[in-house]
């Protein structure tokens, strides 16, 4: 027989003890509390949502970090010309789009997670890390370049 009290499952097969621990819980006002699993579709779990918060974040902060170095570009210059803030605000269009891409896969892989998709394909494309890195190289490569150019 398996003790009732906090969390314990009654598990006795003894009529008479379980009227007895019954009775025993009752006077000290602790009723036995029963353990139900829980279902989910698929692999919806907590770890596999916060996995995929975590991405979305990280898609956030590159977006973030990009927008910032546009930004680091206007003030690197004394007088800005047309052409910095041109550059300044691609700089930003690049960052925006980062992180709409970010949302937008974070609600492709939330739905996946919610109807139990098994195949990762349906869901991420395997162009997205090759699309983030030229994006991030180019755009922050072209912005250094064109600051050193602009200084010389």
């Amino acid at each position: 027989m398996v003790d009732g009290y906090y969390g314990a499952l009654y598990h006795g097969t003894d009529e008479e003890e379980t009227r007895e621990e019954s009775d025993r819980d009752e006077e000290l006002g602790v009723s036995p509390v029963v353990s139900i699993p829980v279902q989910n579709a698929g692999d919806d779990d907590i770890k596999t949502n916060m996995s995929n918060e975590r991405t979305f974040f990280k898609w956030m902060w590159t977006g973030i970090h990009v927008g910032s170095l546009g930004t680091w570009v206007l003030r690197f210059f004394a007088d800005p010309t047309r052409f910095d803030v041109f550059l300044v605000f691609l700089t930003w269009v690049v960052a925006f789009c980062l992180m709409f891409y970010g949302l937008f896969r974070f609600y492709g892989r939330r739905w996946a997670l919610k109807n139990g998709v098994e195949d990762p394909g349906e869901v991420d494309s395997p162009l997205a890390i090759v699309t983030l890195t030229l994006c991030v190289t180019v755009t922050m490569g072209g912005s250094v370049l064109y600051c050193v150019l602009s200084a010389s």
